[in-house]
């Protein structure tokens, strides 16, 4: 416990500082696409895309899709994730070790449903994946929860 207060709680930082550089080095490895390129050569790339973004109503849009789409999203990781653990060390008195490897059990288990249903958004829609997925959330968490008190 000492360790960990003195400087252990550094070491995820220092993993995320590999993690940039990484990850810097596959964007600069990475090519615009020749539709960018073609665009870029002929001068039609926006001078101030931010702005124009914004014109014309997709300020609506955007407000939507970030408080409606994501917002949804967010709601559903977090009740899975983060308030599942919160439920199981604080009100079902689940040890902490248990409940984390519960939590991480449940990540490992989901992550290939992560790929699949990436791969069927790519195929039949972003919206229509993410819609389904907070319904069933909206369906299914309050039994799940009940369940776990079983």
């Amino acid at each position: 416990n000492e360790a960990f207060e003195a400087w252990g709680w550094c070491i995820p930082f220092l993993v995320s500082i590999l993690l940039l550089g990484i990850s810097v080095w596959i964007r600069l490895q990475l090519s615009e696409s020749p539709l960018f390129q073609q665009m870029k050569a002929e001068g039609k790339g926006s001078k101030t895309p931010f702005r124009d973004s914004l014109k014309g109503g997709n300020l609506k849009l955007m407000l939507l899709v970030l408080l409606g789409a994501a917002a949804g999203q967010a709601v559903v990781w977090y009740g899975g994730q983060f308030y599942a653990l919160f439920f199981l060390s604080s009100m079902l008195k689940v040890d902490a070790t248990t409940s984390y490897l519960l939590i991480a059990a449940a990540l490992a288990l989901g992550t290939p449903f992560f790929i699949f249903f990436g791969w069927l958004s790519d195929r039949i829609g972003r919206k229509k994946i993410i819609l389904a997925g907070c319904l069933l959330a909206a369906i299914t968490y309050i039994p799940i929860f009940k369940g776990l008190t079983h």
